[in-house]
């Protein structure tokens, strides 16, 4: 009596621990109850899983001369190697039943009762592994082949039937593993200056499961994502990644796309090279996409004004700059010929030269005052005849005063001018050199590429060495 208590205690023990560590797990298979040779049917299994998740295994031994392709795989990674079928979840998708269906191909010298078995496998809250078997299914295979075939069977002088090469041939094709066919066509430009699209489509047939597509791009590319296609995107080392853990086999084509943004020192003829792996009866893959070739056009005058320095007097000023201007005027008539040159600088001289019948003469003058171009725009007249500003660029373009207070911050009034043929742009006003020289550094700062002091006399402009010696201040570093 003992001996029957002990056993029945350790079946509800054990009908206990299938309830509480399967968490309730059951799973429905469909087969069909008959099929013949050369034919194909259907499997389905419906798993009732409840809220397990995580990783997960179905796995179900075909009979001999059958073989599979995957259907749906509700998000798993189908394989079919030495008559096993195995979907596997690297993560349970979280609704509480999933769907799989898969064909099954029927040899053509395939006869009698076949059984499809198996069981799910996963690891359940306690992290442990758990499995629920697959009830048995029973197919009858019929004997007899299907009319439309029969022809291709003649008796033998035995009295029994003779397999033809017809047969041969189709029992090798039906266990021959599937050759999938991978197209790819990569879209890009082939001449660019700037930013550029890629766009890249993934004919992959019924390939399922873990897929990877990546690209490696040459140094000074950068790539951001634009269309995943339910991918995991990286980018890392110049190689972008589109991972998919799982995908399914009616999606037939992947298209992904990514931006392309360009470093200014790139230039000339660059290449970018593509892999697409996937993993096929167990066995990873590779389909290698032809190269994309595209030629960078090094930029034009690029948009953003260039700052120019002026060249520094690193005795007495912080800024010391001679121009030049020469124009000739020659005149020939009947008594001989005049030429007048002259020549102008803010420290130069002027020379002209007039040549007649009656011989020649040479005037020379010297001049210490600059015969430079005025101001044409907002430079306002100084408090006092001589004033010290901070220039922040110089340039032959035209820009508004509002990129330099967009891209450095800068909040006090900016002052444009033309001289010399450039747009020239300066901060501040101050009397004393010592003072603007420390706002030069509060301008540099601020991310301004080589500002300096210029100075005016009046408004109008002339050296840091010309406005020290007027205002008797001392030249600072």
């Amino acid at each position: 009596m003992i001996k029957y208590l002990v056993l029945l205690f350790n079946m509800l023990a054990f009908l206990v621990y299938q309830v509480i560590f399967t968490e309730g797990v059951t799973i429905n298979q469909t087969v069909p109850a008959t099929a013949k040779p050369g034919s194909e049917f259907t499997v389905e299994l419906r798993i009732n899983k409840g809220s397990i998740g995580g990783f997960a295994k179905l796995q179900q031994d075909l009979p001999e001369g059958f073989t599979a392709t995957a259907i749906e795989n509700s998000g798993g990674s189908f394989s079919f190697n030495n008559q096993s079928v195995k979907i596997i979840w690297a993560s349970l998708p979280s609704q509480p039943e999933l769907k799989v269906t898969y064909k099954v191909s029927v040899a053509g010298n395939a006869s009698g009762k076949k059984t499809i078995a198996g069981k799910f496998s996963y690891v359940d809250a306690a992290n442990q592994k758990q499995s629920v078997g697959v009830d048995e299914a029973s197919i009858d295979i019929s004997a007899s082949e299907p009319e439309a075939k029969k022809e291709e069977t003649q008796p033998s002088s035995g009295g029994g039937t003779t397999t033809t090469a017809t047969d041969i041939k189709k029992e090798e094709e039906s266990k021959a593993p599937q050759v999938q066919t991978i197209t790819a066509a990569r879209t890009m430009p082939t001449e660019v200056e700037g930013e550029f699209t890629v766009e890249i489509t993934l004919g992959k047939g019924s390939i399922s499961g873990y897929c990877k597509l990546q690209e490696t791009l040459p140094e000074g590319f950068t790539a951001k994502a634009i269309d995943r296609d339910n991918s995991e995107f990286t980018f890392v080392n110049q190689v972008v990644k589109f991972v998919w853990v799982s995908v399914s086999a009616k999606q037939e084509q992947l298209k992904v796309s990514y931006k392309v943004t360009l470093d200014k020192k790139v230039s000339g003829a660059q290449t970018i090279e593509g892999l697409f792996s996937y993993i096929e009866n167990d066995e990873t893959k590779k389909y290698l996409l032809q190269s994309g070739n595209i030629n960078i056009k090094a930029p034009a005058a690029t948009s953003e004004p260039v700052a120019t320095k002026e060249p520094e007097n690193k005795t007495s000023g912080d800024s010391a700059k001679t121009t030049t201007t020469t124009t000739a005027a020659t005149t020939t008539g009947s008594s001989g010929s005049s030429t007048e040159t002259s020549s102008s600088s803010s420290s130069g001289t002027t020379t002209a030269t007039t040549t007649g019948s009656s011989g020649s003469s040479t005037e020379t003058s010297s001049s210490s005052t600059s015969t430079e171009t005025k101001p044409v725009t907002n430079v306002p007249s100084a408090n006092t005849n001589v004033n010290y500003r901070v220039q922040i660029s110089a340039t032959h373009q035209n820009v508004e005063v509002s990129y330099f207070t967009g891209k450095y911050g800068i909040s006090e009034q900016i002052y444009a001018e033309m001289h010399e043929g450039w747009n020239k742009f300066t901060v501040g006003g101050f009397n004393e050199y010592k003072n603007a020289r420390d706002h030069r550094e509060n301008i540099r700062g601020k991310g301004v590429d080589g500002p300096f002091v210029t100075a005016y006399n009046s408004g109008r402009r002339i050296t840091v060495q010309e406005a020290l010696m007027i205002t008797s201040q001392k030249w600072y570093r």
